[in-house]
C-alpha cells in the first residue's frame, strides 16, 4: 500500500545526495539526509502530505521531531527513583519540556485530523493515508468497534 511513497522518496533522497555532493567535496550528513527520509515516508503515509515542502511548518515538525527524539533518549530519574524522581525532573526542566512537547504536538495532531474531517478537503486520488483508513473505517457500517473521531488522534500518536 505505501510502497510507491517509500520508492519515490529514496528516489527523491537519491537525487539530493547526486545534485549537491557529486560535484563537491563536502562530506555527506546521512543524519540528516536519514532523518528527512525518515520524516518524509512517515508524514506522506500517515498524513497524506509531505511537510518538507512547506517551509516553517517543515522547520516546526523537524523541531518537534529532533526534540521528541532527544527527550526519548533523556535521562529520567523518575524511571530509576519513582518516590523522589518526580521531584528531581521537576526541578531539572525534563518535566515541563515533555509537557510542552505534548501540547504541541497534540496540537498539531488535532489540526491534521481536522483537515482530514474536512468534507472540502482536496485530496489526491492514488494515496490514502492512515488517517483516510481510520476515517473509513469509523464510517463503515460494518465495522465491529465502535470508532469515533476522538480515537483517531491517539491512535495515530
Amino acid at each position: 500500500m505505501f510502497a510507491p511513497v517509500r520508492k519515490y522518496e529514496v528516489t527523491q533522497m537519491i537525487k539530493r545526495i547526486s545534485e549537491q555532493y557529486a560535484s563537491s567535496n563536502k562530506a555527506v550528513n546521512l543524519h540528516e539526509l536519514l532523518m528527512g527520509l525518515t520524516s518524509a515516508i512517515v508524514c506522506k503515509t500517515a498524513f497524506g502530505r509531505r511537510f518538507e515542502d512547506e517551509g516553517t511548518e517543515r522547520s516546526m515538525f523537524h523541531d518537534l521531531l529532533k526534540e521528541a527524539q532527544e527527550l526519548t533518549v533523556s535521562f529520567f530519574y523518575t524511571d530509576y527513583l519513582p518516590f523522589v524522581g518526580g521531584i528531581v525532573d521537576k526541578f531539572s526542566g525534563i518535566m515541563s519540556r515533555l509537557e510542552k512537547l505534548f501540547k504541541i504536538l497534540d496540537g498539531f495532531f488535532q489540526s491534521v485530523v481536522d483537515e482530514h474531517l474536512d468534507p472540502e478537503r482536496k485530496q489526491l486520488p492514488p494515496h490514502e493515508d492512515v488517517i483516510d483508513a481510520l476515517i473509513g473505517l469509523k464510517n463503515d457500517p460494518y465495522w465491529s468497534m465502535d470508532l469515533k473521531s476522538e480515537h483517531i488522534k491517539p491512535l495515530i500518536m
